[in-house]
């Protein structure tokens, strides 16, 4: 992952970079080396430019990627949610159910009790009628289960003593299957507190990872983004100073063309003035020695005719 620092490191060097160069640049007398130095700045910040903005886009992609993870884990939260719910409410038909077995293991339980207190009654008669024998062998039961089972077995054992020990039997029964459907569900209704919890702990922490990750990297693409303005600022800024140095260049160029067609002008008028002097001076000079000869002609027919 990219390191932040060196991110904002850069940008605040390539704002730094910018503000200096929003000063006026005057022209120089070396514009085109100037204009040289920039345009090879402008290539490098193009570059650069280019390969932010590819790690941008890499990074925006990533962002894009870890949302969509994001989006179908809220989706699947949603699921889990709705199975949570679900479960909340069989938690909350299992505590009825819960309290209605409650309390129907006390009826059973009051049920038992009432049928002992009849069979003690029971014994007690027995007792006072003289059967020792059938009321030695109950007494000699350490348990309930053991007085059940010899009551049962005993051969003394009338009618009525039998409806009784088989009503206790059932009872006993019935108190025992209470008591095992109440365990059954104390452990179904632990185990779905158990789902939920670790369901609710498993999808939290998941989501946290995916928050913090999704955090980070958009931290990234927008130091980048950042950054990749900063170069967009700057490379402006340098094609502008390359307009101005180039305008520069070409008023220089413009000017020293008019200079040079001025004194190839003044050039072209001191030769004409040069050659119309040179021609006024031979035509002078032909003048006079025309002159000289007419007057050396006219000197000598004088002298012809005095002879």
């Amino acid at each position: 992952m990219r390191n932040k620092r060196a991110i904002i490191g850069t940008v605040l060097s390539v704002l730094m970079l910018v503000t200096c160069m929003a000063q006026p640049v005057f022209a120089t007398g070396d514009d085109e080396s100037t204009l040289e130095e920039l345009q090879k700045k402008e290539s490098e910040v193009e570059q650069k430019e280019t390969e932010t903005q590819e790690e941008l886009t890499k990074a925006q992609k990533k962002v894009k990627k870890v949302k969509k993870a994001v989006k179908e884990l809220d989706e699947k939260i949603g699921e889990v949610e709705e199975i949570i719910f679900q479960l909340d409410a069989d938690i909350e038909e299992n505590l009825a159910l819960l309290e209605k077995t409650k309390s129907e293991l006390e009826t059973a339980k009051e049920t038992e009790a009432v049928w002992y207190e009849k069979l003690k009654l029971r014994l007690k008669a027995v007792y006072e009628s003289g059967q020792t024998s059938y009321l030695e062998v109950l007494l000699q039961a350490e348990n309930m289960s053991e007085l059940f089972s010899k009551a049962e077995y005993s051969k003394d054992l009338a009618a009525y003593d039998r409806e009784i020990m088989e009503n206790l039997g059932n009872a006993r029964v019935e108190v025992e299957t209470k008591e095992k459907e109440v365990s059954k569900q104390e452990a179904v209704l632990e185990e779905n507190r158990k789902q939920q919890e670790e369901k609710k702990a498993e999808l939290q922490e998941v989501k946290d990872e995916k928050s913090a990750e999704l955090e980070s990297l958009q931290e990234d693409a927008d130091a980048l983004a950042l950054y990749v303005e900063q170069l967009q600022a700057e490379r402006e800024e340098l094609a502008s100073e390359i307009a101005e140095t180039a305008a520069r260049i070409e008023a220089e160029r413009k000017r020293q063309e008019e200079e040079a067609r001025r004194k190839a002008a003044e050039e072209e008028e001191a030769r004409r003035k040069k050659a119309e002097e040179e021609a006024r001076r031979k035509a002078a000079e032909e003048e006079a020695a025309r002159q000289a000869a007419e007057a050396a002609q006219a000197e000598e027919e004088q002298d012809t005719e005095e002879e």
